[in-house]
């Protein structure tokens, strides 16, 4: 298969930021708190969310933020593993009922 080179005239994809801070939302952190991890306002994290884009510096922070986020769950996944049986469908589990 032939490498993909991107030549000086092509621009890289465009980052989905409303996905990217959606996502964080999901690991339950708020707009407070992503804009205290990459030192800016919530109001600007909020314009983000609402389909505004972020210079680079800002938005490459955060990226990182999502990455570091994604390894630490990685991590607590490896280290905290689900019991056997947990995931079990609870029907097919569940005593019948009366």
């Amino acid at each position: 298969m032939p490498r993909r080179t991107l030549s000086l005239m092509q621009r890289p994809p465009e980052v989905n930021w409303p996905a990217v801070i959606a996502e964080l939302r999901g690991y339950r952190y708020s707009l407070r708190t992503i804009g205290g991890a990459i030192a800016l306002s919530h109001s600007t994290i909020y314009t983000w969310e609402q389909g505004g884009r972020p210079n680079y510096e800002d938005g490459k922070a955060l990226l990182q933020l999502l990455e570091r986020t994604r390894a630490q769950r990685r991590t607590e996944a490896v280290s905290n593993p689900v019991p056997v049986g947990v995931l079990r469908d609870t029907e097919s589990t569940a005593a019948p009922s009366a």
